[in-house]
């Protein structure tokens, strides 16, 4: 990543800064970067080596991360700085005046009426995960880099490059994981919020359901990969999209899990979308437009997976869609996991982090190995904002058990296995024969034995949310000796 590159200047201000604080009373005033690599500012500098060095990389990663130039210019996720966290809380939070109560006051409980007015106290629902989360930064310097950084002014200012630069990337690491994280948070909060009886709220659009129930084609849209193939299953996911970033600018209760009235101003309206996706329609669908203002994405990010490693899938060389589409998330003993995952819609309140006070720094030097190792150890908060708008939208594949075989011959007394693949994987399969006086099989190991001459047809069921799947095989069972 890039870092904001400072001047002499610049670099002497932060640099004076730490050494100020390092030597406390006995730093002698200095004026430039001259002074601070001058005989006896260096000397002093050598005894505190260590108080020194703490207070150098603290002061890189305040200028870093903190600094209001760089945080303002770069593209943040899910995630903002610790004072507009606060703002948002705020935002949200009514917190009463500092009041005297009088004799007379009570306590009112929702629902109480006071005239014709009736009491409607206000809620805050948000879910906040480990509330604090607590990362390190280590940075090693070597006596040799030390020493050869206070030479000269061009040598000073190259070595706090190199400390801020260091700095810079390990937070932006620290940072992307951190929003990875937490976006895949939400999206499995939308997705067990979907799964409640009692949820009345709009939190997950099955696209390929919904495309099925709306446009009706002429044969059913079934998996994942059907949908990708089909210029006009694209064509609906680009309208869906829209439509529901236009839904958010509403004031409405259907796109919170909080089912709080809100809107999302355009500004603040994150679209995300796999990359996946976004291959398949560019290559399928706007390939064949002249219009493409017409199906075009809405201002969005791509993601190359949400969190699957990304395994190869064993038939091709490309990666495996149900990889990089998944999300599998363990809250506690609970574990939610979703396939098919194509596109998350949502406030940048939504999911959110800040930083929390204090940081603390420890700085050690090795004396044998002339190596000093500082460690900055940095507290945030995460949190999911239920009352924000949050939509994720999945491609999902319809349930299925396909039989190794659907027509097999046995003579009688003969055996044989038949070996079902269901979707989703591991499904429990049942089989039954619609005649066992000809050909009986094992319910759960699927072994098929053929009894006498005649014709069957053995049935492989597996059933998911109530609903039963199935794939048949028909058995011819020969005379002994034919």
């Amino acid at each position: 990543m890039s870092v904001e590159f400072l001047n002499s200047n610049q670099v002497y201000a932060e640099v004076n800064e730490a050494y100020k604080q390092a030597l406390g009373d006995k730093a002698v005033q200095t004026q430039s970067i001259a002074d601070l690599i001058s005989p006896e500012v260096k000397a002093k500098l050598g005894d505190y080596r260590e108080q020194f060095t703490q207070a150098l990389i603290l002061q890189g990663v305040r200028s870093v991360f903190m600094d209001s130039m760089y945080r303002r210019g770069k593209e943040a996720g899910f995630r903002t700085d610790d004072m507009q966290f606060k703002a948002i809380l705020q935002a949200i939070t009514i917190t009463a005046p500092e009041v005297q109560a009088a004799h007379n006051w009570k306590v009112f409980t929702d629902g109480d009426n006071i005239g014709v007015y009736q009491i409607k106290l206000p809620t805050v629902n948000t879910a906040l995960y480990g509330e604090t989360a607590s990362w390190e930064l280590q940075y090693d310097m070597t006596g040799n880099q030390w020493d050869d950084a206070w030479t000269s002014e061009a040598d000073v200012v190259a070595f706090y490059g190199a400390i801020r630069l260091a700095i810079a990337n390990a937070i932006e690491a620290h940072d992307e994981e951190l929003d990875d994280v937490m976006r895949n948070t939400l999206i499995a909060e939308l997705v067990k919020n979907d799964a409640k009886v009692s949820a009345h709220s709009l939190s997950v659009v099955d696209l390929r359901k919904a495309y099925n129930a709306e446009m009706k084609p002429t044969t059913a849209i079934k998996t994942f990969a059907e949908f990708f193939a089909d210029k006009e299953c694209l064509r609906f996911m680009s309208r869906k999209i829209v439509e529901f970033k236009d839904y958010f600018k509403k004031m409405s209760k259907l796109f919170n899990m909080a089912q709080r009235a809100t809107f999302t101003p355009e500004d603040r309206i994150k679209l995300q979308v796999l990359g996946y996706a976004e291959q398949a329609y560019n290559s399928v669908l706007q390939s064949q437009t002249f219009h493409d203002q017409f199906t075009r994405l809405p201002g969005y990010e791509t993601i190359p997976y949400w969190q699957g490693s990304g395994q190869q899938d064993s038939t091709s060389t490309a990666l495996s869609p149900d990889e990089l589409s998944k999300i599998s998330i363990t809250d506690g003993t609970t574990s939610t996991t979703v396939e098919g995952v194509v596109a998350l819609l949502a406030d940048k309140w939504a999911c959110i982090h800040g930083l929390k006070n204090p940081r603390r720094v420890v700085t050690e030097y090795h004396k044998p190995e002339d190596v000093t190792q500082t460690f900055i150890q940095t507290h945030e908060m995460r949190a999911i904002m239920s009352t924000q708008n949050a939509v994720v939208f999945i491609v999902s594949t319809e349930p299925s058990v396909t039989l190794n075989k659907n027509q097999l011959t046995l003579t009688e007394g003969g055996t044989e296995t038949l070996t079902a693949v269901t979707y989703p994987a591991s499904q429990s399969v049942t089989y039954t024969s619609d005649d066992a006086t000809v050909a009986s099989v094992n319910s759960s190991s699927g072994k098929v034995t053929a009894v006498a001459e005649g014709t069957a047809t053995i049935t492989a069921t597996i059933t998911v949310s109530g609903t039963s799947y199935t794939d048949t095989c028909e058995v011819t069972v020969e005379a002994a000796g034919t």
